[in-house]
């Protein structure tokens, strides 16, 4: 595993990656996602789900600690 990171460091790459395509729309037509809902995700009203993750190169990692 090469690091875990927070939700605020996937939206952050989000933003740049988005910016890098020229905005949401190219995003999104880029990678086969609507605009809708990479603006939901953009915007905090979705939680960035696995297309949007595997569009900036992340995949959500699920971990147990013993407590």
């Amino acid at each position: 595993m090469s690091g875990m990171h927070t939700l605020s460091f996937v939206y952050g790459e989000l933003r740049k990656a988005v910016s890098e395509a020229g905005g949401q729309s190219a995003f999104a037509a880029k990678h086969g996602l609507s605009a809708s809902y990479v603006s939901d995700v953009m915007n905090a009203r979705r939680d960035p789900g696995a297309s949007v993750l595997a569009a900036i190169g992340l995949k959500k990692v699920v971990g147990y600690a013993k407590v």
